[in-house]
């Protein structure tokens, strides 16, 4: 069953939706990848899952390189052997001159403990504008909440914090405002509104997005799995 969030993300684009897939199977042994869709805008030839990777926008190639290396992970695989396995994400990659918000399907095959296989299928969707992106899991075509925190647990952070900005986060998270943050960590208000400007500038300039305060970042940070 499709999600609150595609399905929204689909209504709320239905009168820009662009009517064609771009779908390809990557052949990780041979590092090759066959194109296998009925695109009419991609004149491209794509040999390695490099060459897509580099179409990915800048802020956003870390994360998603992250993403494909723990797939790759006998522990990862220990917890989706012998099931159908695909994960949802949109993020915005270039075709031709543009960015455009994309709708991404992955389809794992494993063979054993080994992925050895992935179907990609890409659902242009509209023009980029610095919207947020999401990623879902589903397993046996029902979504796994379980199996996508074990997912996010297992990627690097891509936006580096000091322990002073993980504590500030964290509590930020729980739903602390700057005043209660300060009485629990001991430290002054002016302090921890310095901490927060700082983590506010990480997730900004790394993302190249505005954010109307420090909580929404965090929480979009988090939701990220970044």
């Amino acid at each position: 069953m499709q999600s609150q969030f595609f399905n929204s993300f689909r209504d709320k684009y239905v009168n820009k939706f662009i009517p064609f897939y771009l779908s390809w199977h990557y052949m990780i042994n041979k590092d090759q990848m066959e194109y296998i869709g009925n695109i009419n805008t991609c004149n491209f030839a794509i040999q390695k899952l490099s060459c897509l990777i580099a179409r990915v926008r800048p802020p956003f190639v870390d994360p998603y390189k992250n993403l494909l290396n723990v797939i790759k992970k006998d522990s990862f695989a220990l917890k989706v052997k012998n099931k159908y396995v695909y994960i949802k994400l949109v993020l915005p990659m270039r075709f031709e001159k543009d960015f455009v918000l994309t709708l991404q399907t992955i389809v794992l095959h494993y063979e054993g403990m080994r992925l050895t296989d992935l179907i990609l299928i890409n659902q242009p969707i509209c023009t980029y504008r610095k919207e947020p992106f999401e990623v879902e899991l589903y397993v046996n075509n029902r979504q796994d909440v379980e199996l996508a925190s074990f997912l996010k647990s297992q990627l690097e952070p891509v936006v580096r914090f000091s322990k002073k900005q993980e504590r500030v986060i964290d509590l930020t998270l729980r739903g602390l405002d700057s005043h209660e943050i300060a009485l629990m960590t001991d430290k002054s208000v002016p302090s921890v509104y310095k901490i927060n400007r700082r983590i506010l500038e990480k997730i900004t300039d790394y993302y190249e997005m505005e954010f109307p305060d420090v909580r929404s970042a965090v929480l979009f940070l988090r939701k990220n799995f970044i």
